[in-house]
Parts: C-alpha cells; sequence; structure tokens
C-alpha cells in the first residue's frame, strides 16, 4: 500500500538536496550554476509527478489518506486498473501528447480533471492550484534546459515577466541561481519550496 508520509518524506528529502546544491553555487563560476540549475529546473518537475501520481493510486486503489483513514474511495482493484482509469477520464478533456498511456501528472490542469472526475476530496483536487505560476515557471526552465534554443530562452523570458515581473536579459541559470537584483532569495531557491508546500498540500 502507497503510504503518502513516505511519499512526502521522500520528497523533503530530495527537496533538501535541491537547496544544497544551489546555495553551493550561488557564488562562483557560470558553469557550476548552469549545471545546478539544470538538474533542479529538470528534477523538480519529474518529481512532483511522482508524488502527484502516488497520491492519485493512493485514493483510487487504496481509498486512503495520509493518515490512513478510510476515505470510500477504493474506486479501483489494482494500480494498473486506476491508471487506464486516469487515462479515460482526462483525454477527453485535456490535450495530451500522442501515446501516452497516463495523465501529465506534474500539470495541475490534468491532475485536477483526474481527480475531481473520480470524486476526491476537494483539497486533493486543488492541491497544486496555489503554486500554479511556480510550477508553470518550472515547465518552462525544464523545456529550455531540454533544447536550449532561441525559441525556448524565450519562453522563459517572457514567463519570467508575465508572472513574476522580472526582465531576463541574459542566460536564466544567472538569474535563477543568483536572484534577482534586491531579492533576498533566489528564484530557485523559493520555488524548491513552493514544491515543498505543494507536496504537503497533496499528501496531507
Amino acid at each position: 500500500m502507497i503510504d503518502l508520509r513516505r511519499v512526502r518524506a521522500n520528497f523533503d528529502r530530495r527537496a533538501q538536496t535541491f537547496l544544497t546544491a544551489l546555495a553551493s553555487v550561488q557564488v562562483g563560476p557560470p558553469r557550476p550554476r548552469d549545471r545546478v540549475a539544470a538538474y533542479v529546473a529538470m528534477e523538480l518537475q519529474t518529481a512532483l509527478g511522482r508524488v502527484a501520481r502516488s497520491v492519485y493510486l493512493a485514493h483510487a486503489v487504496h481509498g486512503r489518506t495520509a493518515s490512513g483513514t478510510k476515505t470510500g474511495l477504493r474506486l479501483y482493484p489494482s494500480y494498473h486498473a486506476a491508471l487506464l482509469g486516469a487515462a479515460k477520464v482526462i483525454k477527453p478533456k485535456a490535450a495530451q501528447v500522442p501515446g501516452r498511456d497516463e495523465p501529465a501528472w506534474h500539470s495541475p490542469h490534468h491532475f485536477g480533471v483526474v481527480s475531481s472526475g473520480h470524486g476526491f476530496p476537494i483539497t486533493v483536487v486543488t492541491g497544486m492550484d496555489p503554486w500554479v505560476d511556480t510550477i508553470r515557471a518550472v515547465k518552462y526552465l525544464r523545456h529550455f534546459y531540454a533544447h536550449r534554443n532561441q525559441s525556448t530562452w524565450e519562453e522563459v523570458r517572457d514567463e519570467m515577466f508575465s508572472q513574476f515581473a522580472f526582465v531576463m536579459t541574459g542566460h536564466p541559470s544567472e538569474a535563477l541561481v543568483s536572484g534577482a537584483p534586491g531579492s533576498p532569495t533566489p528564484f530557485l531557491e523559493g520555488w524548491v519550496w513552493d514544491y515543498v508546500d505543494t507536496v504537503a498540500n497533496l499528501c496531507g
């Protein structure tokens, strides 16, 4: 059975690894900062997806909250059946990459549609909502580090301005690891903490 307390604890340990890595490169040559920024951005989205998938399965298969309380929502007899059920809920309501067998678990929209479609408690359905801007920014950042071209740089630049009123002129890693002028917390560090709160929200 999936233990959501353990899921949350595992994520918190991972987040601490991210924060330690970011702290170690806030000053120093640009190249290590770029490597760490890329690592954190790529892994944050992946880690959140794993947590969201576990939360869905815990409710859909076991019908239990993080404390072990029964919710009465045991909808499927197995993980496989639950994942097929999630795909059936999401496909008519959200665009998917052709051939994808599951929802994009890191997506607040996909997770919300699947959770509400199965009648999960509203606290689960809206678990990612307070941090949508952060999750969206990390998605664009991950895309940039995966492709590193002009169009993905422009996506990050536009997102940073529209969501955070930050004018990014140079390489994203510099701003994301060093922080905006006058800000005590670098963007990526703050986003890691937002993800910690998101996971706490999801796992209860």
